[in-house]
């Protein structure tokens, strides 16, 4: 993909995935007040009502489990036959102050990166990281990660790929690299919500996957707490709404 296509989907992508939806919805809505009231009426209250829908455990907890297309695998069994272990990158920590401000994985990186080092402890499987620079002049994710499976869990690596700026380039420069290493099998480590867009990508370019989701939740939250409002379900329902677009984009365009 290229740096322009890139932008121009990063930018139309935080204005449909909530919040930029939810804010679209109530700006069209305040612009059509004094024009056309019942039109405006009906928008400001899909805000209102996706606003609390969104926020809350039950909905967030529906949104994650119609994407678990892949169970995780079970802890007691046997690992399935592959190649090597790829794990995917999910942000970066820029400039962080305890760390001397030297870019580090972000937090869902590193849960990836965990469950990764477990697997790999688990079947000695050789490592790939993935994930480049989201814009020109940061650092690339993979090299990040590769630091942190070297500090954190004593781990090396032998392949990292640091030109992706997305899952599809993820897969295609993987599938670059584990050709030339003979691997056509792969563990793939990824969020369990993302792993469906992550699989079909790599799929499309000839590998065999082996699904190694992380970060499964134990489904829909239930009692009078699942219905209140809270800015961590929020987020998770974000999260998930932004892969179905992904999902629907991905058929489209790849």
């Amino acid at each position: 993909m290229s740096y322009v296509e890139f932008l121009v989907v990063k930018v139309l992508g935080n204005l449909i995935v909530p919040p930029g939806g939810v804010i679209v919805l109530g700006v069209l809505g305040l612009m059509l007040l004094p024009f056309a009231r019942r039109l405006a009426g009906f928008l400001l209250l899909v805000m209102v009502v996706s606003l609390y829908a969104l926020s809350t455990g039950s909905v967030a907890g529906v949104l994650e489990r119609g994407l678990y297309e892949h169970p995780a695998l079970a802890p007691d069994a046997e690992v399935p036959a592959a190649g090597a272990i790829v794990v995917l990158g999910a942000g970066s920590y820029r400039d962080p102050p305890e760390y001397d401000g030297a870019d580090t994985v972000g937090r869902f990186t590193l849960e990836r990166l965990r469950y990764a080092a477990w697997l790999h402890r688990r079947t000695g499987l050789p490592l790939l990281v993935t994930g480049g620079r989201t814009f020109p002049g940061t650092p690339a994710e993979a090299g990040a990660m590769a630091l942190s499976l070297k500090d954190d869990f004593g781990i090396g690596v032998r392949f990292v790929e640091d030109r992706s700026r997305n899952t599809a380039d993820n897969a295609v420069n993987s599938a670059q690299m584990l050709a030339d290493a003979g691997i056509d099998r792969v563990l793939l480590v990824t969020h369990a919500i993302h792993m469906t867009r992550a699989v079909g990508a790599f799929e499309r370019q000839g590998l065999e996957v082996v699904a190694a989701p992380t970060g499964m939740s134990n489904g829909p939250a239930m009692g009078a707490a699942a219905w209140l409002p809270t800015a961590s379900a929020f987020a998770r329902s974000s999260a998930a709404v932004h892969e179905y677009i992904g999902l629907a984009w991905y058929r489209l365009r790849f």
